[in-house]
């Protein structure tokens, strides 16, 4: 209360969030510039914490994300500016099953990483020119 935001104005804080079109790609917290945040993977999962006090609001991880995922807003209560470090996602993952590499599972029942689904085209591609 004896704040001075704390009577009906914003606060100076920012929080994340994230929506549905998240593919797990983990550009925004490998570029995090401050630690805000964080993120862990192993061989079952790839996670993305959060921790609001070490955010500037610089906005990277908004204009960074290729899926526009990451959703910023201005936090409602100091105590949700100071909440320790959440996790913001989590997204199973396994081996793709052409090359091996992690890939994080999505509605694709055949989950290929991003350098075999491209190959896959090229293939296909090269084979409609062959038959054409």
């Amino acid at each position: 209360p004896r704040l001075p935001w704390a009577d009906g104005r914003p606060l100076p804080w920012h929080v994340r969030n994230f929506d549905q079109s998240c593919s797990g790609c983990m550009a925004c917290a490998e570029r995090c510039p401050t630690g805000a945040l964080e993120g862990t993977t192993d061989e079952a999962a790839r996670r993305i914490s959060f921790d609001p006090l070490l955010c500037t609001n610089c906005t990277l991880c908004q204009r960074i994300c290729p899926h526009d995922s990451v959703r910023p807003r201005l936090a409602r209560t100091v105590a949700e500016a100071c909440a320790p470090r959440g996790m913001l996602m989590h997204m199973a993952q396994q081996p793709c099953p052409q090359c091996g590499e992690p890939v994080a599972l999505g509605s694709d029942a055949e989950a290929l990483c991003g350098i075999c689904v491209n190959e896959r085209e090229m293939d296909e591609e090269w084979l409609a020119l062959l038959d054409g």
